[in-house]
């Protein structure tokens, strides 16, 4: 599709770290409040830029995350985490895959259906307002356009916070007892 390119991932990386895949799933869901739940004082601060790395968690999975920045960026990479044990040794291996929201991906098409449906429609009515569909399409392009770069340029900023936070879990939760 003609706006795949926009939802394409930012980035890939690996990080080892000594905790395991449950070990981590029990961390995050603790640790990383689920989407859109403000409650958290933790999270109020972020939104303002105070504190530091903050994620929250896409319900459902616990293994998908997103950082909690001071702006609103739609296209902000969401962090895809997916454990592999390492060859030798305990703990796990992360791979981290960083990308745009997928269910954001059908917006741009219903809009410019939309907007082109309009046009057509106004165009047996006044010729001249079916030119502003052509202009919001165009719109929606650069509009794509700069929030992806904005949040490419965020990318290095994530992935070192998600590294602070991750050695901040280890820390708590690898000598924390079960239970």
């Amino acid at each position: 599709m003609i706006f795949d390119r926009y939802f394409e991932p930012y980035g890939e990386f690996f990080l080892r770290t000594t905790l395991t895949e449950e070990e981590l799933k029990n961390a995050l869901v603790r640790e990383c409040p689920g989407e859109w739940v403000f409650s958290s004082w933790r999270i109020f601060k972020a939104m303002l830029g105070f504190g530091g790395p903050v994620f929250g968690r896409v319900l459902g999975d616990p293994l998908t995350l997103f950082p909690v920045r001071q702006s609103r960026n739609s296209l902000r990479g969401q962090l895809h985490l997916e454990c592999r044990r390492p060859p030798s040794g305990s703990g796990t291996v992360l791979r981290v895959v960083i990308a745009p929201p997928a269910g954001l991906k059908w917006f741009p098409f219903l809009w410019c259906s939309g907007v082109l449906l309009w046009g057509i429609a106004a165009l047996r009515v006044m010729g001249w307002a079916s030119l502003l569909s052509f202009a919001a399409i165009g719109f929606v392009f650069f509009f794509l356009k700069l929030l992806r770069s904005s949040a490419a340029e965020e990318v290095p900023q994530v992935r070192s916070d998600f590294e602070v936070f991750l050695r901040e879990l280890e820390r708590k939760y690898a000598a924390a007892p079960q239970g």
